[in-house]
């Protein structure tokens, strides 16, 4: 292996991207029963979809039964062991077209969070075809 020169005029990306840490949390802090209850409550109220076709939905795409009355239970605060499990949680977010629980978890997480392109997305079709070559 060559060996290494250093050089002062050279560059480094140190200190010019900023990793984020994880937060410290404190007991009780990422409690978010609530919030995550009510941020299901509005992915659903902003959503077209009945909760009976969002589960149909959620079914066919996890291979696994969801029916409406687990919906109901999961934006219930009253429900407290019955919240959504996490594997649902991308299937929820794309039968409803929605982001919402990402950018709560990546609140949560002290984090940002940027949706990706993939072929899903509207956007695709134009993309991949005008894409530079």
């Amino acid at each position: 292996m060559g060996r290494r020169i250093s050089d002062p005029r050279q560059l480094t990306l140190a200190g010019l991207v900023e990793v984020p840490q994880p937060p410290k949390p404190t007991p009780g802090s990422l409690n978010f029963d609530a919030e995550l209850c009510a941020t299901l409550s509005l992915c659903l109220k902003e959503t077209p979809l009945s909760r009976t076709e969002v589960a149909a939905k959620m079914s066919d795409l996890t291979g696994k039964e969801i029916s409406h009355f687990m919906i109901s239970a999961w934006c219930a605060p009253s429900h407290g062991q019955h919240g959504i499990p996490f594997a649902m949680a991308p299937a929820f977010e794309a039968v409803c077209g929605t982001t919402r629980l990402q950018a709560l978890f990546a609140r949560l997480g002290d984090a940002g969070c940027l949706p990706a392109r993939r072929p899903s997305s509207p956007n695709w079709e134009s993309w991949s075809t005008n894409r530079p070559r």
